[in-house]
């Protein structure tokens, strides 16, 4: 997700060079500069060229696209947005399904292979077809929409990008994020 932030700073600045060539000529704040271990595109005060900005954007780019996350220092801020992020997932989890009619929908919520705990039982679903076979109704029991929708997304506890939304005492799911930085449902839990 840091490289994310980098992303977007090089894609806001293409905008300003592309779409107002006018304010890169003339104003004193022209060139673009990406600072060695720095996750922000800046501008710094200098003369420079429309071409040295570009050469410098794309050098952002490539360093952003090359470095992988475990080369990525988090710093607080961006532990404070990441978890704001996955406490989005965890709000979108619980709309759809407490308001979810097909599996269209709560398809991309899923982290792919997930799994379906039912006492002993354990099965998984491993992509859209076998989401579609099993069906909402066996996975939208009174007990799992009762317990996720008195959830609060905001105060559930996360620990290791692992959040339990619902009751461990009836039913819950497990939202998780997986080793792509994607936020979804890994499991499903029911008592019964």
């Amino acid at each position: 997700m840091a490289n994310g932030k980098l992303a977007a700073a090089v894609v806001a600045a293409c905008i300003l060079a592309a779409g107002g060539g006018l304010l890169i000529n003339t104003q004193p704040w022209s060139r673009i500069e990406a600072s060695e271990g720095s996750q922000e595109a800046v501008f710094s005060k200098s003369a420079g060229s429309q071409e040295a900005a570009f050469s410098k954007m794309e050098a952002a780019s490539t360093a952003a696209e090359e470095t992988s996350p475990a080369d990525v220092t988090n710093s607080a801020e961006d532990m404070e947005v990441e978890e704001i992020l996955f406490r989005n997932a965890v709000g979108a989890v619980q709309m759809e399904i407490t308001t979810g009619l097909t599996t269209e929908y709560l398809n991309p919520l899923m982290n792919y292979p997930v799994l379906v705990v039912r006492g002993e039982e354990t099965i998984t679903i491993n992509d859209r077809d076998e989401l579609d076979a099993i069906g909402l109704d066996a996975l939208y029991t009174p007990e799992l929409l009762e317990a996720v929708e008195a959830a609060d997304p905001d105060t559930v506890e996360i620990k290791d990008w692992k959040a339990v939304l619902g009751n461990p005492d009836t039913a819950y799911v497990v939202i998780g994020r997986d080793e792509h930085g994607i936020d979804g449902i890994t499991e499903f839990h029911y008592k019964k």
